[in-house]
């Protein structure tokens, strides 16, 4: 018999998406199998898998160590049978007696989490140079903006991936894991992002650190409670406050956009605010330093939009026209779009939330280069 106490950030999610996550090689069918005979229990009573975990729950498996291991090992264990084998070794307890709840054994490499973390504090704080451990040399140490016992929000570099594309892939997600690691062998969550960026927009990334806040900050993106700012530079002089609705089509096989006036079958809705907050000249080209709302956060939205109107951003190979690109590329050395997440603003249980990310180098280089002068805390 093992028992689990559910840990504060793992309470709110179903108890059958817990146990999958806790033996993650044993079929959906199991569980429901072991909860009806009650083998698996909550709290000391029969479940049906779609109960709501609470911190301080006890779950109780009355099955074989050899069956919790095999299942959690990562190895499928087609050998044990799905019937009465999983009680030989684990009998319910009739007289009334409990059971002491074995020691938690520490997940591989458990031990090197805590040095690993040392190191990524010990890196963003200036004090030593990250030379190994469990991160990827090739990524810059996380730039923590916000830590709460809910949130981390980092402000993600250019040229870093927000989630893999590929199973060999390093991305701010599994940087975000090994630096909110523990030693918990029975907490199954992992923390997940709630927003994510194009691997050469910088800003903002939410993670959250429980499964309530991860739910609750997904809902407030959904529903478009946050208001989202960001920073771009784009060809051309802008000189007032615009709102522009259209509709985007998606095109998979090229992974680009095409912003529409008129719906098309394939079409979605999308809006996008504007506001001009300085200009600059250089080599004879006119340059605008915009604050972008993003209103519906639809793939590439605010560079096909843009690029829609006459303004393409910056450095944006995608959508610029060639003049522009062979500029960008030429004269102001820039081949990625500067495109920067900029701010969040939400409120949340009578509490006023405000993120702000500060801009990468390479963006304020071209600012300085076009004559605009922005304090960080200025904008």
């Amino acid at each position: 018999m093992r028992e689990v106490i559910i840990s504060e950030r793992e309470e709110g999610q179903r108890l059958d998406r817990y146990l999958e996550k806790y033996m993650p090689d044993a079929p959906k069918s199991f569980f429901y199998k072991m909860m009806r005979k009650k083998n698996i229990v909550l709290n000391g009573k029969k479940v049906s898998g779609s109960e709501r975990i609470q911190t301080g729950d006890q779950i109780k498996l009355f099955l074989a160590d050899e069956t919790i291991d095999g299942f959690r090992s990562g190895k499928k264990a087609q050998e044990v049978d799905l019937g009465a084998q999983h009680l030989s070794q684990a009998k319910r307890p009739t007289n009334g007696a409990r059971q002491m709840p074995q020691a938690k054994r520490p997940t591989n490499g458990a031990q090197q989490m805590p040095q690993a973390k040392r190191l990524e504090k010990g890196a963003r704080q200036g004090k030593i140079e990250l030379q190994q451990g469990h991160y990827d040399r090739n990524l810059p140490p996380l730039q923590i903006v916000y830590e709460d016992a809910q949130f981390l929000v980092v402000n993600k570099p250019v040229g870093v991936l927000s989630q893999k594309a590929d199973r060999n892939d390093r991305s701010i997600v599994e940087q975000i894991t090994d630096y909110l690691a523990d030693n918990a062998a029975d907490d199954t969550f992992h923390p997940g992002i709630c927003n994510r960026l194009d691997r050469n927009t910088s800003g903002l990334i939410v993670a959250g650190k429980t499964v309530r806040a991860l739910q609750d900050m997904n809902k407030r993106f959904k529903e478009r409670t946050i208001c989202k700012y960001y920073l771009c530079v784009v060809h051309g002089s802008v000189s007032k406050k615009q709102y522009l609705k259209g509709y985007l089509e998606k095109d998979s096989r090229t992974n680009k956009v095409t912003v529409r006036q008129q719906p098309g079958p394939n079409s979605v809705p999308i809006a996008t605010e504007y506001l001009p907050l300085q200009q600059g000249v250089y080599q004879g080209e006119s340059f605008t330093l915009l604050q972008v709302h993003l209103i519906t956060g639809k793939s590439h939205q605010i560079r096909a939009h843009l690029a829609s109107i006459g303004h393409p951003l910056v450095g944006d190979v995608k959508y610029s026209t060639k003049r522009a690109s062979a500029f960008d590329r030429e004269q102001l050395h820039q081949r990625v779009q500067l495109l920067h997440a900029w701010q969040l603003i939400f409120t949340a249980h009578g509490k006023e939330y405000v993120w702000k990310a500060e801009l990468p180098d390479n963006f304020a280089q071209v600012l300085r280069r076009l004559g605009i002068e922005t304090e960080q805390n200025s904008i």
